[in-house]
């Protein structure tokens, strides 16, 4: 059972399920960059931010996961926000960010097993 992309082909899950799980130390820098009051924090927000909505365009499923919505949303709040917000809320919106790749890694770890039993049983 592969992901279909918007370009017509199909991947892998495990694809996206190691994507998030490279998502949670992305994500976690937002904190000492926090910390240490970084010029460039609301950048690298924009920037991961932009990346992730990006995934929508290419894995259509995506648009419809109440987790990557959530993820997103948590992201432009951070980047609207990252100023007015204190470390402790800052933390707080970052362990949710983390929280939330990691289950979204399960998720598509779920989907590699299926896909496994799925070619071991030829296929049925």
């Amino acid at each position: 059972m592969n992901i279909k992309t918007s370009i017509g082909i199909e991947i892998h899950p495990m694809l996206l399920k190691n994507y998030f799980r490279t998502l949670v130390n992305q994500i976690y820098k937002i904190l000492p960059m926090r910390e240490a009051e970084s010029q460039s924090l609301s950048k690298y927000i924009w920037r991961l931010t932009a990346e992730i909505a990006g995934g929508t365009g290419m894995y259509p499923d995506l648009q419809v996961d109440s987790y990557y919505a959530s993820l997103l949303n948590i992201l432009q709040y951070l980047n609207e926000h990252n100023r007015e917000c204190t470390i402790e809320q800052t933390k707080q919106l970052v362990f949710e960010g983390i929280r939330i790749c990691e289950k979204l890694s399960e998720k598509y770890a779920g989907m590699c097993e299926k896909h496994e039993r799925h070619d071991a049983n030829g296929g049925v």
